[in-house]
């Protein structure tokens, strides 16, 4: 009887392994069929997501999205038949880079919902400026472009331009506000200008970059003999268009001492761009080329971040400056948007704005006081310092102090040069030494270049230098270095 019960426990225990080996195996056979069906469904999905991308890529080649427009590759091929049609009917054609200013402003003041519409009215205006037989793309962002073909002579091109300079002349309506989008264009004549389609886009593009460098609005012909100063100009603007650029830029930092107690008050941020070809470009010329090709406020932006970052670890090997300082141009200011950039890299870096010191130098054409109250407030809210930068040089330094309030005057090199012995001069400085403590400001003197200029210059109540005698320009490693080994 126990053998028979020790059998039939046995049997039934083969039997649940058994059915419990099969009931895995199912469940092992279930997770594989729906993991290859998770699989496949996220290949098709794969798949799909490629083919919604090719679909986007063609319609942009076929139509620009936000103008209605031809696509690039369509208006290359179109550029290449012409030039062939030219060849046989021995008719020229002319491309035309067409630059639309402004057109960042209006981005920044009312988003890019509105620069979009600002864009499709001018395309509007550039398309009933041609003929049927002519052809309109979108380059980039701002630029369009223009083929003329079959020119009965290349002065043509400039009725054409004529005809759009008259156009843009009306403003444009966005959001119930008027706003003038000028024009700037570049010209080249195939084939007297270029015996490819390439080389014919870069010539109307370098016309363009020298057209730009004029305030006003103008078309320019390439010319193959341009003098070197235009040929280093194109080399540079083309430059700045690409975002590589910012590889090249190298940042200084010039110390402001208190010569009160022999410290560093300020690390004022010099940058400087290192052309592989044309050498080291000074921040002013820098600027120059950046605030033509509406570039300024990336740089700016890049600057703040890294300067930002190297005062972070400064502070944190025990190098202590009681301020940054930033350069900046007054009609970076205009724009809010780029306020709020800026107070967006000091809540991404949780860097305290109070040692911030922007200065602000003033260039031609700046916006009115009207424009820049809006962001003198926002600046004075995140609690950022401001100083005027070579403030006597300019023709408009004291109306700045009568809207602006700033914490600190940086003198233009100017009224220290003779201050030796030039009696008036001193009389001068201890005059804005006076003024500057009557609107609690400080006086900031630069370019010391003798230790006789620091001994008058003390006994005038002066105490912010800065120049080469006093220190030099270092790299941040070299403030690093320095600095650590004082610390």
């Amino acid at each position: 009887m126990v053998t028979i019960l020790i059998i039939i426990a046995s049997i039934s225990l083969l039997l649940f392994f058994y059915m419990g080996s099969q009931y895995y195996a199912k469940i092992k056979e279930t997770t594989k069929l729906q993991s290859a069906i998770q699989l496949s469904q996220t290949h098709e999905d794969e798949l799909q997501n490629e083919l919604n991308n090719l679909k986007t890529r063609l319609s942009s080649a076929i139509q620009d999205p936000v103008t209605g427009l031809l696509g690039w590759q369509l208006f290359e091929d179109r550029l290449h038949h012409s030039m062939k049609a030219s060849q046989r009917s021995q008719l020229p054609l002319g491309v035309i880079f067409v630059d639309i200013k402004r057109l960042r402003m209006v981005n920044d003041a009312l988003g890019f919902e509105a620069g979009d519409e600002a864009l499709r009215r001018v395309a509007d205006r550039l398309q009933t400026s041609v003929r049927q037989v002519d052809s309109v793309t979108r380059y980039n962002r701002d630029v369009f472009v223009i083929l003329l073909s079959q020119l009965a002579k290349p002065e043509m091109a400039a009725i054409v331009c004529q005809r759009i300079l008259q156009a843009m002349s009306q403003p444009v309506e966005i959001n119930q506000q008027e706003i003038y989008l000028n024009v700037s264009m570049g010209i080249a004549i195939y084939p007297q200008d270029g015996n490819t389609a390439e080389e014919l886009l870069r010539h109307a593009d370098e016309a363009l970059q020298i057209a730009k460098e004029n305030e006003k609005q103008v078309y320019q012909f390439y010319r193959e003999k341009m003098d070197k100063s235009n040929q280093r100009e194109f080399k540079l603007m083309t430059a700045l268009r690409y975002d590589a650029v910012f590889d090249q830029f190298k940042i200084y930092y010039q110390p402001i001492m208190d010569e009160s107690n022999q410290t560093i008050f300020c690390m004022e941020a010099l940058l400087y761009w290192h052309h592989p070809e044309l050498g080291v470009i000074s921040p002013s010329e820098l600027y120059h080329y950046a605030d033509i090709q509406n570039k300024l406020n990336d740089i700016s932006i890049w600057l703040l971040r890294h300067t930002c970052r190297h005062f972070l670890q400064w502070r944190a090997i025990g190098f202590a400056p009681t301020c940054l300082g930033v350069p900046l141009l007054f009609k970076q200011l205009s724009s809010t948007h780029f306020i709020y950039e800026i107070s967006q890299v000091f809540q991404e870096l949780a860097f305290n704005p109070e040692y911030i010191l922007l200065e602000l130098k003033e260039e031609k054409g700046h916006p009115s006081f009207d424009v820049l109250e809006k962001a003198f407030n926002m600046l004075e809210y995140l609690r950022i310092k401001l100083a005027l930068d070579d403030f006597g040089a300019g023709d408009y330094s004291l109306r700045y102090l009568k809207n602006i309030h700033a914490h600190f005057l940086k003198l233009s090199p100017s009224f220290i040069s003779e201050i030796e012995t030039n009696t008036y001069m001193q009389a001068l400085i201890k005059s804005l030494v006076t003024l500057a403590k009557n609107m609690s400001m400080q006086l900031i003197i630069q370019d010391i270049t003798k230790p006789e200029q620091v001994k008058i210059l003390k006994e005038l109540g002066c105490l912010l230098m800065q120049g080469e005698f006093l220190s030099p320009a270092a790299t941040p490693d070299e403030v690093m270095d320095k600095m650590a080994v004082k610390v």
